[in-house]
């Protein structure tokens, strides 16, 4: 169970966000995220992704793919900086 992806990346999740737990027999559900947002925070959320804050929260596919593109643009900007840094220093 361990070695499952779906698995390991679900307690990465768990690890990462501040969320509620239901434990059934079959295993857990998760629930909303306890987070506080501002209005900017919600203007920002729909001029970037589309959605509002509360179906974020909400919604765990969702969220999953909102938070893959952005680590996916996160690594793509790393790389883009570490190369403009090899060419300026070299």
């Amino acid at each position: 169970m361990l070695n499952d992806p779906v698995c390991e990346e679900m307690v990465r999740m768990i690890r990462l966000n501040p969320i509620y737990l239901t434990t059934k027999l079959e295993g857990f559900i998760i629930h909303l995220l306890r987070l506080n947002y501002t209005t900017d925070m919600e203007k920002a959320m729909l001029g970037a992704h589309g959605i509002c804050f509360k179906d974020y929260c909400r919604n765990h596919a969702l969220r999953m793919k909102i938070e893959k593109r952005r680590d996916q643009e996160h690594r793509y900007c790393q790389r883009m900086i570490a190369d403009l840094n090899r060419k300026v220093h070299s």
